[in-house]
């Protein structure tokens, strides 16, 4: 019996010894138990920030958020914050202060960006406020847009769409009929030419066929040589002229006494022609007073003599 409460003793020892480490962990962890100097901040909008948020400077952590505080005296709500830093850390008089997060999953702390001021500022000062966007603030501000372009472009332009869609299915399922039955008389004249194709290209039509490319490939070597026989005759005509040409170049002076000569026998001929039409004219009227008076070829008067008496 004195054995076991003993036992339970020891236990229980054990058990708050722990519990005390362990609170005295989390105590340092939290920074509590070290000097700190005290820096305020006013911010408007503190989300992600609480107390006991990571005060950084330049990303280096250097002490939590205490109390925050809610000033609504002047119209607007200003959250000011309780910055607990180590103490002694030199904070230019210049620095800045925003709230910041190393990613989209990462918490957000208050980070102090340092000043280029040779002073510093004293324990108890306020900070200047970057009141900058944050990762999280500019996705919710290109969700809130998103959201925004959703319901006013997209949804609007999706449901055109889809009426496109439905006038377009409306109009297929109204002309997918005709379609098809002439998809069908198409493909029934194809197989009639396939047919046709097939009878054509039997065994004796191939004969025919191939006889008929013989005789066309012998039809061209024939025009080739007919081809060559012809330029052959042209090239013997272009001689033929070229040596015309030269003789009648050499010639000329005794061909234009040549023409001249046939001019004027052609100018006796007609001179004879003219003659010849006189003497037509003439036998013709003597043939035209015989046939009205026959009488008049044995009664003629002999022809005056020149000195105007007949003859004896």
């Amino acid at each position: 019996m004195k054995r076991d409460a003993t036992n339970y003793a020891m236990v229980g020892g054990f058990v708050i010894a722990m519990a005390g480490a362990l609170l005295l962990a989390l105590f340092q962890l939290t920074g509590r138990g070290k000097a700190t100097d005290t820096y305020f901040a006013d911010f408007r909008n503190t989300t992600g920030i609480k107390s006991g948020s990571v005060v950084t400077f330049e990303g280096h952590e250097i002490g939590r958020v205490g109390e925050i505080g809610v000033d609504q005296t002047s119209g607007r709500t200003i959250y000011r914050l309780a910055l607990k830093v180590q103490r002694g850390w030199r904070i230019p008089a210049d620095s800045t202060v925003r709230r910041t997060s190393s990613g989209l999953l990462a918490p957000m702390v208050v980070d102090i960006k340092t000043g280029e001021s040779g002073s510093a500022l004293p324990p108890g000062a306020t900070l200047a406020v970057e009141d900058s966007p944050s990762v999280m603030d500019a996705v919710a501000d290109v969700a809130g847009k998103l959201s925004e372009m959703t319901e006013r472009e997209i949804e609007p332009l999706l449901k055109r769409l889809g009426d496109r869609i439905d006038r377009v299915g409306d109009t297929l399922e109204t002309a997918l009929p005709e379609v098809l039955k002439e998809s069908n008389a198409t493909l029934a004249r194809m197989n009639n030419v396939t047919r046709l194709l097939e009878h054509a290209l039997r065994d004796e039509n191939q004969q025919h066929l191939s006889r008929a490319l013989a005789n066309t490939q012998m039809t061209t070597e024939n025009l080739l040589d007919i081809s060559q026989d012809l330029k052959q005759t042209r090239a013997s005509l272009d001689k033929l002229l070229n040596e015309s040409n030269a003789l009648v170049d050499d010639n000329g002076r005794d061909v234009r006494a040549s023409v001249q000569e046939i001019q004027q026998a052609l100018r006796r001929i007609n001179g004879i022609l003219h003659q010849f039409e006189n003497t037509g004219r003439n036998m013709s009227e003597f043939s035209r007073e015989i046939r009205e008076n026959p009488s008049s070829l044995i009664r003629s008067s002999p022809p005056m003599d020149p000195s105007g008496t007949q003859g004896q």
